[in-house]
């Protein structure tokens, strides 16, 4: 096997890992059913757990420490700014899920920085994020009224102007009536 051809799997291979977290972030893990259904968010945490438990070993194991940005101070301010009122809050055991979200919110962008300066294209995340941006809309586009089926009633049937645009935020969340 020659060392382009080598590259070109490698590339593939990182290309497909992105799309695949972008759709899971699009589709499912980012919307707002998402942050509410107690098993996506669950699966969620979970798999961010995988992936961001597995790049911090790897670099515990390398003896690499984390990526400075400059950064790090703001991050600290906020980080402590979320724990004080998590410990300060009415109820604390709602307040910590958002202080645990809100590290591995941060650990994310380092990892995303670390993958930057490690030689992973920026165009792979571009790409990735077009390419699942298109699946949603495809699928809002498709489905069409099948998602809000209430936005019909409050119009009282009537026609609606081309340039309105419905938001496909929880396409696959079972629907109220």
């Amino acid at each position: 096997m020659t060392a382009a051809r080598a590259t070109d799997w490698r590339y593939l291979a990182r290309e497909a890992v992105l799309i695949l977290l972008w759709a899971y972030v699009l589709l499912v893990g980012g919307t707002v059913n998402g942050l509410i259904a107690f098993r996506v968010h669950l699966a969620t945490t979970i798999l961010a757990a995988v992936v961001l438990g597995a790049w911090l070993i790897g670099r515990w194991r390398a003896g690499r420490l984390i990526p400075r940005t400059g950064l790090e101070w703001a991050a600290l301010v906020f980080v402590g700014a979320q724990c004080a009122a998590a410990l300060l809050s009415q109820d604390v055991r709602r307040s910590v899920p958002v202080v645990v979200q809100t590290i591995s919110y941060w650990l994310v962008f380092y990892l995303a920085f670390d993958l930057t300066r490690a030689g992973w294209p920026a165009e792979l995340t571009e790409k990735a994020l077009l390419v699942v941006g298109g699946i949603v809309l495809g699928i809002a586009q498709v489905l069409g009224d099948h998602i809000q089926p209430g936005w019909g009633m409050l119009a009282g049937h009537l026609v609606f102007l081309a340039i309105l645009a419905f938001r496909p935020q929880g396409l696959f969340a079972r629907q109220v009536q």
